[in-house]
Formats: structure tokens, sequence, C-alpha cells
């Protein structure tokens, strides 16, 4: 059985060194890097999102249709209509 465990560290002449920590060889690490980012590049994915999404807006407001209109629509999903 394994276990996800967070280390806190800071890379040093290209290599991560843990604070504190020593790991036994061979055990498995994925980093996760924390780096500065522009607010330009911070927004650059929701900004996509959006754009997509007001190129290719819902065909209906789901908060327009009947209770009869949704069970007809799950009822086609269901059957992959």
């Amino acid at each position: 059985m394994t276990a996800l465990v967070t280390y806190r560290g800071v890379v040093k002449e290209g290599k991560v060194q843990l604070k504190d920590i020593i790991l036994p060889d061979g055990t498995e690490v994925v980093i996760v890097a924390n780096q500065p980012v522009s607010i330009n590049e911070w927004r650059k994915p929701f900004e996509e999102y959006f754009a997509l999404a007001d190129a290719f807006p819902g065909e209906q407001d789901i908060n327009e249709l009947s209770d009869e209109e949704l069970v007809e629509l799950v009822k086609e999903a269901r059957e992959g209509k």
C-alpha cells in the first residue's frame, strides 16, 4: 500500500532539496512546482473558455424548459440520440 505525503523543498543548482527530510532510495516522487505567472498568463485559459462558450452557446436555456421537456431530454440522452 502507498500513501501520498507532501514535503516542502527548494530547487538549488537544478536539484530539489527537501527541508528536514531524507527519503529512502527508490522512493517515487511527483514534483509540482510553484512558479510565478503573469496576470495575463493566469487569465488566458479563462478567456479562451469564455470565448468558446460564446462561440457555441447552448441550444436551450435549461431554466426555460418545462419538467416534461427535461424528462424527454434525459430520455433521449439515455437512448443515445
